[in-house]
């Protein structure tokens, strides 16, 4: 069984405003073709740095059915639920902020893409 992962994006909306996630699912795996990522339904969401909550949980619930997740699987997402707020409590990475300077430093850099 492949351990559960999770992802950081950083979405700008329409609207100007920016979104936080934190993805829950498994590792990638890449093919000759294409990248496979396997989704688990539960994320963080934060609308303001550092206000986050965890979100699709009844969706969770559903597709552990739907799927027949093993309870293995299920043991490890809550690990993983877990790790991921631990890190955001104590502000480690990529919760540390080092994530948005780099994003601030990369669009200060004169580039083809932001000038």
């Amino acid at each position: 069984m492949r351990h559960v992962g999770f992802t950081l994006q950083l979405d700008l909306e329409h609207d100007g405003t920016m979104r936080w996630y934190s993805n829950i699912g498994l590792p990638p795996i890449m093919t000759d073709e294409a990248i496979h990522f396997v989704d688990l339904d539960l994320d963080f969401v934060a609308e303001q740095l550092n206000e986050w909550r965890l979100v699709d949980e009844e969706e969770f619930e559903i597709n552990q059915v739907r799927f027949g997740y093993p309870d293995a699987l299920i043991s490890y997402v809550w690990q993983t639920v877990d790790e991921v707020r631990h890190r955001m409590q104590h502000r480690q990475f990529p919760f540390d902020g080092s994530f948005e300077r780099r994003l601030i430093e990369f669009t200060q850099q004169e580039t083809p893409h932001f000038r």
